[in-house]
């Protein structure tokens, strides 16, 4: 899936794509790298993301389909 339409599964779920940080935090490790919240850059070309593959963090053009988790905030609503 590509980036914008991750995005918005995850809002449409009232979660969110995960930060980096949360992703080496949990030691999760995948054989695919997937999207992470994160943003480079921003361009003619569209936004830049940060991608998580374990021991591979890189950089992807978000036109680009890739698997993606959703993060939820701990909450008691």
């Amino acid at each position: 899936m590509t980036f914008d339409a991750a995005d918005a599964q995850c809002e449409n779920v009232r979660g969110r794509l995960p930060l980096l940080v949360e992703l080496l935090n949990s030691a999760y490790d995948p054989v695919t790298p997937e999207w992470t919240a994160n943003v480079l850059s921003v361009g003619a070309e569209g936004l830049t993301t940060v991608i998580y593959g374990g021991s591979t963090i890189t950089s992807s053009a978000t036109s680009v389909s890739r698997p993606y988790r959703c993060v939820f905030p701990l909450s008691n609503e």
